[in-house]
Formats: structure tokens, C-alpha cells, sequence
């Protein structure tokens, strides 16, 4: 009975654990990537460890965070800036000469003699290259924004993972020789 209450604890314990058990090894291996910084940091402030570890962490803000969402934020914009742009050029006629369906078209005549092997399968008459390629820049652009409205759902749950991650970091920098 005794061995059976232990095994249900530690699938209990585990299940508490696993949501951090990637941001522990996350973490861990930025702790190790960057504990040689932590080492000369160290020896800067003399020994202290809590300052150093300190010091390190905002470091790894510093070099990996921000330029990780300042990415992602220009992710978005670009792609949103690039499907007002294909949609304005083909609002206007200026993608024309390169995505006509006809001889003189660029993407027609780049196709040659692939087309005309298509031509008994496939009805290529029948193909709307302007409205295909809006569809696709706004089903590219239509992701993109999903994404970035997920992770602003999710903005909560990645401040406390943060948050679980450099609290972690700072004990491996500042605790790391013993462990």
C-alpha cells in the first residue's frame, strides 16, 4: 500500500512539475551557454555572486529577449505593409504585365512548355492569378496576425514563464558549482 501511495505521489509531483520542466531545461541550458560570462562578471564585482548573477540574467534579456520580440513585432508589421502592398499593385494594374494569363504575361510565358502539357489536363484558362495571389497574401498575412494575436492571449502565461525561467537562471549562475 505504502509503495502504490508513493507511485501516485510522484505521478502527482510530475504532473505539477511538467509544465516546467522545458523551462528548467530552457533555462538551464542558457545557464550553461552563458556561465563563462557569468565567471568574468564575477570576478568584476569582486566575488559577488548575487550581483554577478543578477548582472547575467539582464545580460540574457538584454542579448536573447528583446531582439527575439523586437523580430517578431517586425515580422508582423512587414507582413502586414507586404499584403497592402500586393493588394494595392494589383488593385492598380501595376502586377499586370507579369501576371496576365495570356502570351506577353511573364509568369505565361515562363510556364511554356509546362502549360502546354498541363493544357489537356488541367483548364488553365479558367485560373484567376490575381485573385490566387491576393488569397494567398492574405491567408500568409491572416496567419501571421492569428499568431501574433495568440501570443498576446497567451501574453500572461509567457510573463510567468519568463519569469520562472530567470528566476531558475539566476540560481544556476549564482548556485551553478554546487549543482
Amino acid at each position: 500500500f505504502l509503495i502504490a501511495c508513493l507511485i501516485l505521489s510522484f505521478i502527482f509531483l510530475f504532473k505539477v512539475f511538467e509544465s516546467f520542466i522545458v523551462i528548467l531545461l530552457f533555462a538551464g541550458i542558457i545557464a550553461i551557454a552563458f556561465h563563462p560570462l557569468y565567471d568574468r562578471i564575477l570576478k568584476a564585482v569582486r566575488g559577488k555572486e548575487r550581483v554577478a548573477s543578477l548582472l547575467t540574467c539582464l545580460l540574457v534579456l538584454v542579448i536573447i529577449v528583446v531582439p527575439m520580440v523586437i523580430f517578431f513585432l517586425l515580422l508582423g508589421k512587414q507582413a502586414f505593409e507586404t499584403y497592402k502592398f500586393i493588394q494595392h499593385e494589383i488593385q492598380f494594374g501595376v502586377l499586370d504585365p507579369y501576371i496576365k494569363w495570356q502570351s506577353g504575361g511573364l509568369i505565361y510565358d515562363s510556364l511554356g512548355s509546362i502549360r502546354e502539357q498541363l493544357n489537356g489536363f488541367v483548364d488553365l484558362n479558367s485560373v484567376d492569378l490575381k485573385g490566387s495571389i491576393t488569397d494567398a497574401a492574405k491567408t500568409v498575412t491572416s496567419f501571421l496576425v492569428g499568431q501574433s494575436a495568440m501570443i498576446l492571449k497567451e501574453f500572461g502565461f509567457l510573463l510567468f514563464s519568463g519569469f520562472v525561467m530567470f528566476f531558475a537562471l539566476y540560481y544556476f549562475f549564482k548556485d551553478g558549482a554546487v549543482l
